[in-house]
Protein backbone atom coordinates (compact mmCIF):
# COMPACT_ATOMS: atom_id res chain seq x y z
CA UNK A 1 0.00 0.00 0.00
CA UNK A 2 1.45 3.46 -0.83
CA UNK A 3 1.58 6.18 1.18
CA UNK A 4 -0.37 9.03 0.00
CA UNK A 5 -0.29 12.62 1.01
CA UNK A 6 -3.13 15.26 -0.34
CA UNK A 7 -2.62 19.09 0.08
CA UNK A 8 -3.81 22.22 -1.12
CA UNK A 9 -0.53 24.21 -2.64
CA UNK A 10 1.24 27.02 -0.68
CA UNK A 11 -0.73 29.22 -3.55
CA UNK A 12 -3.65 28.12 -3.10
CA UNK A 13 -4.15 27.47 -7.40
CA UNK A 14 -3.95 23.54 -7.12
CA UNK A 15 -4.04 20.40 -5.33
CA UNK A 16 -0.39 18.56 -4.53
CA UNK A 17 -0.59 14.66 -4.19
CA UNK A 18 2.83 13.21 -3.75
CA UNK A 19 2.72 9.38 -3.36
CA UNK A 20 5.71 7.21 -2.11
CA UNK A 21 5.54 3.23 -2.32
CA UNK A 22 4.24 0.68 -4.54
CA UNK A 23 1.29 2.24 -6.09
CA UNK A 24 -2.09 0.53 -6.90
CA UNK A 25 -5.53 1.46 -7.87
CA UNK A 26 -6.96 0.69 -4.48
CA UNK A 27 -4.50 3.31 -3.51
CA UNK A 28 -6.02 5.97 -5.95
CA UNK A 29 -9.63 5.06 -5.13
CA UNK A 30 -8.93 5.92 -1.37
CA UNK A 31 -8.20 9.66 -2.22
CA UNK A 32 -10.87 9.92 -5.11
CA UNK A 33 -12.91 11.71 -2.49
CA UNK A 34 -10.44 13.97 -1.63
CA UNK A 35 -9.74 15.24 -4.96
CA UNK A 36 -13.55 15.91 -5.35
CA UNK A 37 -13.37 17.80 -2.32
CA UNK A 38 -11.21 19.92 -3.26
CA UNK A 39 -12.95 20.66 -6.50
CA UNK A 40 -16.25 21.12 -5.34
CA UNK A 41 -15.53 23.34 -2.22
CA UNK A 42 -12.50 25.45 -4.16
CA UNK A 43 -12.97 25.09 -7.65
CA UNK A 44 -9.81 23.80 -8.22
CA UNK A 45 -9.18 21.26 -10.79
CA UNK A 46 -5.57 21.86 -11.62
CA UNK A 47 -3.15 18.69 -10.02
CA UNK A 48 0.14 18.33 -9.23
CA UNK A 49 0.67 14.90 -8.79
CA UNK A 50 4.22 13.39 -7.53
CA UNK A 51 4.80 9.72 -8.13
CA UNK A 52 8.78 10.43 -7.95
CA UNK A 53 8.91 8.06 -5.20
CA UNK A 54 6.16 5.37 -6.88
CA UNK A 55 6.11 2.77 -8.44
CA UNK A 56 2.79 1.64 -10.34
CA UNK A 57 2.03 -2.06 -9.66
CA UNK A 58 -1.41 -1.90 -11.24
CA UNK A 59 -1.83 -4.24 -14.32
CA UNK A 60 -3.34 -2.97 -17.56
CA UNK A 61 -6.75 -4.20 -16.56
CA UNK A 62 -6.95 -2.55 -12.83
CA UNK A 63 -5.37 0.85 -14.99
CA UNK A 64 -8.46 0.46 -17.64
CA UNK A 65 -10.95 -0.37 -14.80
CA UNK A 66 -10.06 2.84 -12.57
CA UNK A 67 -9.81 5.24 -15.66
CA UNK A 68 -12.85 4.11 -16.79
CA UNK A 69 -14.83 2.83 -14.14
CA UNK A 70 -13.74 4.41 -10.79
CA UNK A 71 -13.40 7.74 -11.58
CA UNK A 72 -16.42 7.98 -13.99
CA UNK A 73 -18.60 7.14 -10.38
CA UNK A 74 -17.41 11.03 -9.29
CA UNK A 75 -19.24 12.26 -12.40
CA UNK A 76 -16.31 14.77 -13.43
CA UNK A 77 -18.24 17.32 -16.08
CA UNK A 78 -14.60 19.23 -16.93
CA UNK A 79 -11.52 16.70 -16.57
CA UNK A 80 -9.29 18.22 -14.37
CA UNK A 81 -5.65 19.05 -15.55
CA UNK A 82 -3.07 16.69 -14.55
CA UNK A 83 1.03 17.18 -14.49
CA UNK A 84 2.34 13.76 -13.32
CA UNK A 85 5.77 14.30 -11.89
CA UNK A 86 7.83 11.32 -12.50
CA UNK A 87 11.58 10.44 -12.56
CA UNK A 88 13.53 9.97 -16.03
CA UNK A 89 14.02 6.04 -16.38
CA UNK A 90 10.71 5.14 -14.24
CA UNK A 91 8.04 3.86 -17.00
CA UNK A 92 5.84 2.19 -14.72
CA UNK A 93 3.22 4.93 -14.96
CA UNK A 94 3.07 5.37 -19.02
CA UNK A 95 0.34 3.31 -19.58
CA UNK A 96 -1.57 4.69 -16.91
CA UNK A 97 -0.76 8.18 -18.48
CA UNK A 98 -1.87 6.46 -21.81
CA UNK A 99 -5.16 5.33 -20.30
CA UNK A 100 -6.07 8.70 -18.72
CA UNK A 101 -5.20 10.84 -22.21
CA UNK A 102 -7.04 8.31 -24.22
CA UNK A 103 -10.52 8.55 -22.09
CA UNK A 104 -9.91 12.30 -22.50
CA UNK A 105 -7.90 13.30 -19.15
CA UNK A 106 -5.90 16.34 -19.52
CA UNK A 107 -2.47 15.00 -18.07
CA UNK A 108 1.38 15.40 -18.98
CA UNK A 109 4.01 13.89 -17.83
CA UNK A 110 7.03 16.15 -16.17
CA UNK A 111 10.52 15.45 -15.00
CA UNK A 112 10.61 19.30 -13.25
CA UNK A 113 8.23 20.75 -11.08
CA UNK A 114 8.61 24.34 -12.65
CA UNK A 115 7.92 22.77 -15.90
CA UNK A 116 4.44 20.91 -14.47
CA UNK A 117 3.55 24.42 -12.71
CA UNK A 118 3.81 26.37 -16.26
CA UNK A 119 1.66 23.82 -17.98
CA UNK A 120 -0.56 23.75 -15.35
CA UNK A 121 -0.74 27.11 -15.22
CA UNK A 122 -0.02 27.91 -11.77
CA UNK A 123 2.34 28.67 -8.72
CA UNK A 124 5.22 29.31 -11.09
CA UNK A 125 7.90 27.75 -9.66
CA UNK A 126 6.56 28.39 -6.08
CA UNK A 127 6.00 25.04 -5.10
CA UNK A 128 8.45 23.01 -3.28
CA UNK A 129 6.54 19.45 -3.29
CA UNK A 130 9.01 17.95 -0.45
CA UNK A 131 8.02 20.27 2.19
CA UNK A 132 4.09 20.59 1.62
CA UNK A 133 2.61 19.75 4.81
CA UNK A 134 1.25 16.27 4.72
CA UNK A 135 -2.25 15.08 4.70
CA UNK A 136 -1.86 10.93 5.48
CA UNK A 137 -4.86 9.43 4.01
CA UNK A 138 -6.09 6.45 6.15
CA UNK A 139 -7.38 3.01 4.78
Amino acid sequence: MARIQVRLAPSADHIICRVIGLLHRQDFKRILPKFKAYRERMGISQVLLDVRHAINTSNALDTYEFVHQDLAKFAISEPPRIAMLAKPRDRSHDFALMVLQNAGFKVERFESVEKAEVWLGVGIANTNVDSVKEYQIRS
